[in-house]
């Protein structure tokens, strides 16, 4: 014994670990990180333009920001952080296309085509 809170805390990390991919996913998907130029936008004006949930959009980028995607302001606007630019489609190294590709059911395909 002794070494029980680090092992489940590590079996925790990795059990949730899917969801920050799946808040990324989510985020490309819509095209948050081409909203917002170099002003911060609130989450409200963002959910407005995409017809989304601001509620639920300003959940997700909160969680996002808490790894570095996006940066929250003291005010609840949402900025560009170095790794969202990165999602913008016009950024000449843009990773938005990728995160969109590997976000399409790839990890669902494989757990059935494992499981069954």
């Amino acid at each position: 014994m002794g070494g029980e809170p680090a092992q489940i805390e590590a079996l925790n990390n990795i059990s949730t670990a899917f969801m920050a991919s799946r808040a990324l996913h989510v985020l490309a998907d819509l095209g948050v990180a081409d909203l917002i130029d170099d002003a911060p936008e609130r989450p409200d004006v963002l959910a407005a333009k995409l017809a989304v949930n601001a509620d639920a959009l300003a959940r997700i980028m909160r969680y996002l920001s808490s790894h570095g995607v996006f940066e929250e302001r003291a005010d609840g606007q949402f900025a560009h952080s170095p790794l969202s630019r990165f999602m913008r489609s016009d950024h000449p190294l843009s990773q938005r296309a990728w995160i969109r590709m590997i976000g399409y059911g790839t990890w669902d395909i494989a757990s059935n085509s494992t499981i069954r």
